[in-house]
């Protein structure tokens, strides 16, 4: 006869020894619990950007070194010179000031050709401005949750040792020479 415990009742009111009561003598199986993972395994792939996504990265820039002062109306008639504007983004932080970027999507990969080889070191209010074809955005790329970035972080801190960076144990007596 094939003997299994099964949990009765717990008792978790106060310092109590026997908490927890089992049933030493019940054959019937206790249920299985299927929880769901909390965190999805991470395949090494990260989502793929749509076609149309693609096709408007082609055909945009990428614009750094901004005056902070810059308004889109400025951006947008700068690189009209070079083609037709379809959208300026600029981004702000939460206070409202610039981040002193803008993306800016051309209506032709030709318009984007241009813009880089002609507008790339224009001065714009106080600054030159720095044009560069724009990347494709991979969702999720730079997280935090990434296994790869948790891994490589380990790395680093098992060749630091156990001291770390900075300091740490030594052992006793450190100096005391006799």
């Amino acid at each position: 006869m094939e003997q299994r415990l099964k949990f009765v009742g717990t008792d978790v009111s106060g310092n109590n020894q026997n908490a927890m009561t089992m049933d030493e003598t019940s054959t019937e199986k206790a249920p299985k619990i299927n929880a769901p993972k909390s965190v999805p395994k991470f395949n090494g792939r990260y989502p793929q950007p749509t076609e149309e996504q693609r096709e408007r990265d082609n055909r945009s820039v990428c614009v750094t070194n901004l005056d902070p002062n810059a308004t889109k109306e400025q951006l947008q008639q700068l690189f009209s010179t070079v083609g037709n504007v379809l959208l300026v983004t600029l981004p702000l932080t939460k206070s409202g000031v610039s981040k002193r970027y803008a993306y800016i999507e051309l209506d032709s990969v030709e318009a984007r050709e241009r813009a880089v080889t002609n507008l790339n070191g224009t001065k714009l209010g106080e600054n030159e401005i720095s044009v560069a074809v724009k990347r494709t955005n991979i969702k999720d790329y730079n997280k935090r949750n990434d296994p790869t970035t948790k891994l490589i972080k380990t790395f680093i801190t098992v060749l630091r040792g156990t001291r770390g960076m900075r300091g740490g144990y030594r052992g006793n007596n450190r100096g005391n020479l006799r």
